[in-house]
């Protein structure tokens, strides 16, 4: 499984804990993580739960649509933030979801930096299907699975994203039904505005099968 936005990597030790509890042996869990004062919670909760390294990795950057470099938030105190967004050109650093998240959080930024940026096709090359991907990314969710559908469709089985708007839960709902996906589970995100502009109160949740496993 992979788990994209991992934070701690909360579902990467749920998903291996579930394989072993099912007998399941060969199992690989894949964390990816944009800010690097996380990487420390993540191996960690990996030796907490016993979770060699020889199972789960633990990838330092983002996810994108292709293989580079992307800017992101390193927070002064990594247990306090974990809503960072990353950009991915110029443009992205001075306008949207990027700019606005370090404007409003400038405080709790110790700095930006320059993380790689990973493709699904990168991460995935070395497994046949994927059982599962979490994934979190603080609102790029349907344009990374709009970029990525063809190959999610061809490889993964199951797929539980998180949502941080309306606009992103329609988008998923159509792209995934579209694709032959069957909705399995759908919690709304909940919005409110203040200073006349949308904020997200509470992150919504799909939960997407493959019809084709």
């Amino acid at each position: 499984m992979l788990e994209l936005g991992a934070g701690w990597a909360p579902w990467c030790v749920i998903g291996y804990l579930a394989a072993k509890q099912r007998g399941i042996e060969k199992i690989r869990v894949v964390a990816v993580e944009g800010d690097s004062g996380h990487m420390t919670f993540i191996r960690e909760s990996f030796a907490a739960n016993e979770l060699g390294m020889d199972i789960g990795k633990i990838v330092h950057g983002v996810i994108g649509a292709n293989d580079g470099q992307a800017l992101f938030p390193k927070a002064n105190n990594a247990s306090c933030v974990y809503t960072g967004v990353a950009a991915f050109s110029d443009e992205e650093q001075h306008t949207g979801a990027f700019a606005d998240f370090t404007a409003s959080h400038s405080a709790l930024i110790e700095k930006v930096e320059r993380v790689p940026s990973y493709s699904l096709t990168s991460l995935m090359q070395d497994f046949a299907h994927v059982d599962l991907i979490h994934c979190d990314i603080q609102g790029g969710e349907s344009d990374f699975f709009a970029n990525a559908i063809d190959l999610v469709s061809a490889k993964v089985k199951r797929i539980v994203v998180g949502t941080h708007s309306f606009e992103v839960e329609s988008h998923l709902a159509c792209l995934f039904a579209k694709n032959d996906w069957d909705l399995e589970g759908i919690d709304a995100c909940e919005m409110r505005e203040e200073s006349e502009r949308p904020v997200i109160v509470h992150d919504g949740v799909q939960v997407w099968r493959n019809k084709r496993f």
